[in-house]
């Protein structure tokens, strides 16, 4: 069951991902890599853009990222809604714009910034989960800005 779960995770990351993506690298590849044994700084060391983000101080589970040359990474954390509101304000408070949208009792942030002509972009939300405090998807990724 517990692999099952991480399977829906990253299957749930790719498809939000796959069509947002244009690249960062002439390189991009879409190889998975799905793990949880990751911290941000791991992941900062594996993905330079990712250092454009905010630092997530949360626990990383269900870690899903491209190959070496990806500009996207997607994971879940067993977190409560202040968790995730707290980190929505770290991306006010960096300058990125904000976006919501709500369907039914889920509310989807979204948060853009151009850095030097490539567009950084968090996709976030949260949902009460029975078993667990909540869960909160968190997906980042980096493209060319289109002019």
């Amino acid at each position: 069951m517990k692999t099952f779960k991480k399977l829906l995770a990253a299957l749930f990351c790719i498809a939000l991902l796959g069509p947002v993506v244009t690249s960062c690298s002439k390189n991009d590849v879409r190889d998975i890599l799905l793990t949880s044994d990751k911290s941000w700084e791991d992941i900062v060391k594996e993905r330079p853009f990712m250092a454009n983000f905010p630092k997530y101080g949360g626990n990383i589970q269900t870690l899903v990222m491209g190959s070496e040359n990806s500009t996207s990474v997607g994971f879940t954390d067993n977190a409560t809604q202040e968790t995730a509101l707290g980190y929505y304000s770290q991306f006010e408070a960096a300058g990125f714009t904000k976006e919501m949208k709500k369907e039914g009792e889920i509310t989807t942030y979204t948060f853009k910034k151009v850095i030097s002509g490539k567009t950084y972009q968090f996709i976030g939300n949260w949902q009460e989960n029975k078993k667990t405090r909540g869960t909160f998807k968190l997906m980042f990724s980096c493209s060319n800005s289109v002019s």
